[in-house]
């Protein structure tokens, strides 16, 4: 499992425990398939993270808040102001 973190870190690893310590309110998944069309990674993610019992009863999983976002979405430039907008626009429905 990877989060983004701030400057001084580009990726880090952060355990489920400290997923469940924080319980989100919204999972970011970052979807890595090639295909404009293609929902196979984010479906098979979010599968994965339904299907761990330590996460249960993450608020997150329990709401279905899971968000798609593209690699190109994430990585800083031109698309990451959309993809920040777009970010808010989900988490604020």
């Amino acid at each position: 499992m990877h989060l983004l973190r701030g400057c001084d870190k580009t990726w880090a690893a952060a355990s489920w425990e400290s997923v469940v310590a924080g319980d989100p309110e919204y999972i970011i998944i970052c979807d890595y398939s090639n295909g404009v069309r293609n929902e196979d990674d984010f479906k098979e993610k979010v599968a994965t993270i339904r299907n761990n019992p330590q996460l249960k009863d993450v608020k997150a999983v329990k709401e279905n808040h899971f968000i798609k976002v593209r690699l190109s979405e994430i990585t800083p430039g031109v698309r990451t102001v959309d993809a920040l907008k777009r970010l808010a626009t989900e988490m604020n429905k």
